[in-house]
Formats: structure tokens, sequence, C-alpha cells
């Protein structure tokens, strides 16, 4: 079982430069691993980081399943990049040029393993996390050139929003059975914020002058629900998500005085008061 994936992104490195190349995934068992098995807690069986494998051309053996190089590295050559990694190498953490999951004594089906190495669908889920983190970091460098942008023509101090649960908008429960939230998507927004504050602190290191107020949104829609009075609101109401199709999106958050008080429509989540 081996398979090659090839693709074209355009990739941005650590540094923050944007790079237009080919990049190589590749999944599979001991024909195209060259070496993440190193990294596990399991046999020689499935491990090739001895002598007499690669003599030929890695010193000391990388975990190839050969005297030299195996077929990645040949297709990477061919299209012009260097070798592709092992996803489990810990020295290696750009993947810029794509990055290699294969492990030797992987199968389609985890139960056929003889061995505990890393079978198809966990190299699958391996690739959807590098996606996702690669996402996120690309969101969060256009967002750097927007705010070095502003910088450079003067401006020294920014005032930031984070996310909301994405997750529980109402667009998004409408679709949902039992108009539940959309718990990995409220992951992304977490994760987002947090790669969002890490930078801004980057930045705060880096840029002379910069300074920055960052507005939590979601603390701050909470706190309101839970003490509605504190920020002059008496009301809150929540909107049905089943109306929301016959309604506007303006139902979202809307405010408006009756009776000589202030009453407050917004979607409803479930949230947590510490």
């Amino acid at each position: 079982m081996s398979k090659v994936l090839l693709s074209n992104p355009c990739c941005k490195s650590s540094q923050g430069h944007f790079n237009k190349h080919p990049a190589l995934f590749v999944f599979g068992d001991s024909l195209f691993d060259p070496g993440n098995n190193n990294y596990l807690n399991t046999t020689t069986n499935v491990k090739a980081n001895f002598w007499p494998y690669g003599e030929s051309y890695f010193h000391p053996p990388s975990g190839r399943f050969s005297n030299g190089r195996i077929i990645p590295d040949f297709i990477a050559e061919f299209v012009g990049l260097p070798l592709i990694p092992a996803y489990l190498d810990p020295h290696n953490n750009e993947f810029l040029y794509g990055v290699n999951f294969a492990s030797a004594g992987s199968t389609v089906s985890p139960e056929n393993q003889q061995e505990a190495v890393v079978d198809l669908k966990t190299q699958l889920r391996f690739f959807t996390d590098l996606v996702k983190h690669y996402r996120q970091n690309l969101v969060i460098g256009n967002f750097t050139d927007v705010l070095k942008g502003v910088y450079e023509q003067g401006g020294r101090k920014f005032g930031i929003g984070t996310l909301t649960s994405l997750g529980c908008l109402l667009p998004i429960r409408a679709e949902r059975l039992g108009n539940t939230c959309d718990e990995q998507l409220n992951i992304l927004a977490s994760l987002h914020d947090k790669a969002l504050s890490k930078k801004l602190q980057d930045l705060a290191q880096q840029w002379e002058g910069f300074m920055y107020a960052k507005y939590e949104l979601q603390n701050e829609i909470t706190k309101r629900m839970i003490n509605p009075s504190k920020y002059g609101t008496l009301e809150f109401h929540c909107f049905n998500v089943a109306n929301y199709h016959q309604s506007s999106f303006e139902f979202e958050w809307m405010c408006r005085f009756q009776g000589g008080r202030r009453v407050c429509m917004l979607w409803c989540w479930s949230f947590s008061s510490d």
C-alpha cells in the first residue's frame, strides 16, 4: 500500500516569506517511509535506522528501507525539490516543500497491522492537521501584512478584536441537526485567537512604538449574558434558531427600547461563568 500526492500550494515560511513552488505529500508504507518509524516506540522489524540500510547514500542510516534513496526521493528530485522530510522528525517544523507521512508496516485497516506503526487513516489525519495549521498561519500572515502596511505609514496604536464562537453563529447552527454548534469550527476560532495573541506579542517586541489593545469579543458577549444589567441592558432574549431562515440576519444581535427598558435579542449557545 503506497501512495503519493503532489500539489502546488503557495507556502509561507516562519520568516513570513511567501514561496510558490510544488509541494510533495507522501503517504504509504516501507516503500515510501523516509524514517518516520525512527520516532515510534515499535520494534526493529519496522525500522531501518541501522546498517546496512542507507550504506550507499545516507550516513548514518536515515530509516529508509533501502541501501540508498527511495521512490519519493527521486520524484522530489525530478520536480526540483529537496528531500521531503519525515513528518514525525522533531527537527522539521516548516515543511515548505511538503512532508512524508509514510510508515513502514502501515496498512489501510489498522486492525490488520502487525506492528505499532502509523496506519493510512492516521496519516490522512496528520495531513489534515497540517493543512489547518498552514491555513491558520496564512490568515495570521495576511493580517500581519495589513498591520505592517499601516505601521509603515505611521500607525502606532491598534485596536484589534478577536473572533467569537464561529461554530455557534446562527447560519451554522441552522444547518446542523438539532441546531447544535460546530465544535470543530469553535476550536479553529480558538486556535486563531491564540496564534493572533502570540503574533501581537511578537510584533510589540519587533516594531518600535507598536501598541495594541485586544478586545476579547466572546468574553464580552458572555459577560453581558451573565450580568446584563451591569452593561445597561435589563433583559436578554434568545432568538429561536428554527426561525432563522424566515428572518433577517440582523436578528443575531439587535437591541431596542421597550417600555423604557433596553431589551436585546441575540443567538444563544452554551457558556460557562468561570
